[in-house]
C-alpha cells in the first residue's frame, strides 16, 4: 500500500469521524513519533500487532570485494521487526488460499 491508499482506509475505517485530511495529519504524527523513538534507541511496541527494537551489532572486520583489503566495521545498530500475533495471523491467512 501507498501512503495515500493507507490515509483512504485510516479514513474509511474510522466511520466518517476523521476525514481525509484528519488521517493524513495522524499518519505523519505516528511516523514522526517512531522517528524520534528509533532516534532515542527506544522500542515501538503495537500489542498484536509488531515490535521494532534496534539491535547492537558488534564491530567486526569485513573486507573490501575490490581490492581484497580487510575493513574494520564500528559498532552499529540495526533495525529489528517482530511481526505480532494479529499480523501472524494475517499471513497465515493468505498462505492458507
Amino acid at each position: 500500500m501507498l501512503k495515500h491508499e493507507i490515509i483512504e482506509t485510516m479514513s474509511k475505517h474510522s466511520n466518517g469521524k476523521m476525514t481525509y485530511e484528519d488521517s493524513e495529519i495522524a499518519l505523519i504524527a505516528f511516523c514522526k513519533t517512531v522517528e524520534e523513538a528509533i532516534g532515542n534507541c527506544d522500542n515501538i511496541k503495537l500489542t498484536g500487532y509488531f515490535t521494532i527494537y534496534p539491535k547492537k551489532l558488534k564491530s567486526k572486520i569485513g573486507r573490501n570485494l575490490k581490492t581484497n583489503t580487510p575493513i574494520i566495521l564500528g559498532e552499529r545498530y540495526k533495525l529489528r521487526i517482530r511481526a505480532g500475533k494479529k499480523l501472524l495471523d494475517a499471513e497465515r491467512k493468505i498462505n492458507s488460499i
